[in-house]
C-alpha cells in the first residue's frame, strides 16, 4: 500500500487533481516519507502551490503542517516563488515570534495561557 501511494504521487497530473481528492490524500498521509514524496513528486507543480503551502502550514495536523513547510522549501529551491513571497513568510514568522515573546514577559495568568496554547499549536 505504501509504495502504491508513492507511485500515485509520481504519476498524478497536478492539473487534474481537484480539491476533494487533494484533501483526501492529505488526510491519509501517515508518515514522513509519503509527506515528502507528495511534495517532491506532485504538489510543487500545482498552480496554487504557494497558496496551498501557506494554508497547510497553519493546519494543526502534523503531517499536513509538514507538507506545507516542505512545499515552501521546495518552491524556494525551484525558484517557483520570488523574493517578495520569501520576505513575507519570513516577516510573518519573525513578527509572530516577537508577539509571543512580548506576551510571555507579562507573567499573568492570561499571558501564560496564550503562550502555552500558541506553543502547543506550533509544535
Amino acid at each position: 500500500m505504501h509504495e502504491a501511494r508513492i507511485l500515485a504521487t509520481m504519476i498524478a497530473d497536478p492539473r487534474k487533481l481537484d480539491d476533494k481528492v487533494l484533501e483526501e490524500w492529505l488526510t491519509d498521509v501517515d508518515n514522513w516519507d509519503l509527506a515528502d514524496q507528495l511534495v517532491l513528486n506532485l504538489l510543487w507543480r500545482m498552480n496554487n502551490a504557494f497558496e496551498n503551502a501557506v494554508e497547510w502550514c497553519q493546519r494543526p495536523e502534523e503531517y499536513i503542517k509538514r507538507i506545507g513547510y516542505a512545499l515552501l522549501a521546495k518552491l524556494v529551491w525551484r525558484n517557483k516563488i520570488g523574493k517578495d513571497e520569501i520576505e513575507a513568510i519570513t516577516s510573518l514568522i519573525i513578527e509572530g515570534a516577537r508577539i509571543l515573546n512580548g506576551i510571555s514577559t507579562l507573567d499573568t495568568t492570561g499571558s501564560k495561557f496564550i503562550v502555552r496554547e500558541a506553543r502547543r499549536y506550533l509544535t
